[in-house]
């Protein structure tokens, strides 16, 4: 501060604000107080100082830069008693679309949409309104505008939680899968699906973030550090779809209306008093497998946290049943879209690096390779039938067991798909049984 002061020819200008952002009163630091017990009044008592506030400058005194005289103009060119002076401020302007867009935020026109097949767009042939939205658009008919017809969010600080971190492997990974066929995924070289995830991932931060300039460094390293976790997920599922019949024909399938989205009717069950129960819900992958003329369809849900499935939740606690209804919601309103269906099952698919612990740092790299694919595998529940098993994995041996596969030691036919007591192995269901569960 001595520095400064001190450095002047001429003139010395020192400023500080009378009131903060948040409208509280603020008072002058110890260099503006020390400045004036020294040099503010002669020995008569007289000013020496000469006092101006920021509306005795006037405009033009801040219109330094081309930032400051845009800023400076905006807030000109709101009010009558400086229109001769915003128009001075406009000839240092150049136009461009900042200042056309501050034309039509300011212009004297009737806040309403010309176009009428815009309107239709934006907020659909036939209106549903409730009360609370009819009040919205008195209250305020640009609120209204914003929330239902742009539908408008408030903007919310960047964060990569754990619930923004799943939604963004879920992006990756529908994009890549979606736009690739399986054959060049399959082809492709390891940097080929690295420059994919890399593609998508920008996409995504430029879509949905704004890109990453203004983020911080800790943020762009996490964010950046997702392509890790997503390297790996693609590269395991590839091997698996090189080895399956069972193909992603969907991708974050809706069950029930959704603006914006094609999916499939909502899940309706019949009550005792008459009335009908209606269940809505989005689906992350639908696998399909054709023989026969019949479609045999199998539902996966990306778990970036953990879940592990177990059908005694279902029947004993009327627990994990998010699946089973999805699937069931497929098996009930998925015919016009699938054709003749046999729901064969669901998978919960780990979509997270695996973590693991090693006896010793001298492991064998075999063993290594064992313990991550243990730690690969999800859960589910899967059609008790030894040829859909086969479709859904391709193994060179029947006695193998399932890679990817979350089943006990499940073989080929001729082979009952039974434990020694003569339940099915962990992860299976016969037929019967899971009509029982859709009953």
């Amino acid at each position: 501060a001595y520095a400064a002061v001190t450095s002047s020819t001429e003139q010395v200008f020192l400023s500080y604000h009378k009131i903060g952002a948040a409208g509280e009163s603020l008072t002058p630091s110890d260099v503006i107080r020390s400045v004036i017990r020294c040099f503010g009044k002669t020995e008569s008592g007289e000013n020496k100082l000469a006092f101006q506030t920021a509306a005795s400058l006037g405009p033009l005194y801040f219109a330094e830069t081309k930032d400051s005289t845009f800023d400076t103009y905006a807030k000109a060119s709101v009010s009558p008693q400086t229109a001769e002076t915003a128009a001075s401020l406009r000839a240092a302007i150049p136009e461009d679309a900042r200042l056309a867009a501050l034309d039509t935020a300011t212009g004297a026109r009737a806040y309403q949409i010309a176009d009428r097949s815009l309107a239709t767009r934006l907020f659909g042939q036939d209106m549903g309104l409730s009360a609370s939205r009819v009040e919205i658009y008195y209250q305020c008919a640009f609120r209204y505008f914003c929330q239902y017809g742009l539908r408008a969010k408030p903007r919310k600080r960047a964060a990569l939680d754990p619930m923004q971190s799943g939604t963004i492997i879920h992006y990756v990974l529908e994009n890549i899968i979606k736009n690739c066929t399986m054959k060049s995924l399959i082809s492709m070289s390891d940097l080929e699906r690295k420059a994919e995830v890399e593609r998508w991932l920008s996409t995504y931060a430029q879509e949905q973030m704004g890109g990453l300039q203004d983020k911080t460094l800790r943020f762009t390293y996490l964010y950046r550090r997702l392509a890790v976790t997503l390297n790996d997920l693609i590269s395991r599922l590839t091997e698996e779809f090189a080895n399956s019949s069972f193909y992603p024909v969907d991708f974050e399938l809706t069950i029930g209306p959704k603006e914006g989205k094609d999916g499939i009717p909502a899940y309706t069950l019949p009550l005792p008093d008459g009335g009908t129960l209606t269940i809505n819900g989005s689906v992350d992958r639908v696998d399909s497998y054709q023989k026969d003329g019949q479609t045999y369809i199998r539902i996966v849900d990306y778990k970036t946290g953990g879940k592990d499935f177990a059908l005694s939740e279902v029947i004993c606690y009327g627990l994990s049943m998010q699946m089973l209804i999805y699937l069931f919601a497929i098996e009930q309103n998925g015919k016009e879209r699938y054709g003749n269906i046999v729901p064969s099952g669901i998978l919960y698919y780990p979509a997270k690096r695996a973590i693991f612990s090693l006896n010793n740092r001298n492991e064998a790299p075999e063993d290594i390779k064992k313990e991550k694919q243990k730690k690969e595998l999800g859960s589910g529940l899967f059609l008790m039938d030894p040829a859909i098993l086969d479709a859904m994995e391709h193994r060179e041996d029947s006695q193998m067991a399932f890679r990817f596969l979350p089943v006990g030691k499940a073989v080929k036919s001729g082979i009952k798909l039974q434990d020694k007591n003569g339940a099915p192995e962990k992860g299976l269901i016969c037929s019967e049984d899971l009509k029982k569960l859709h009953e």
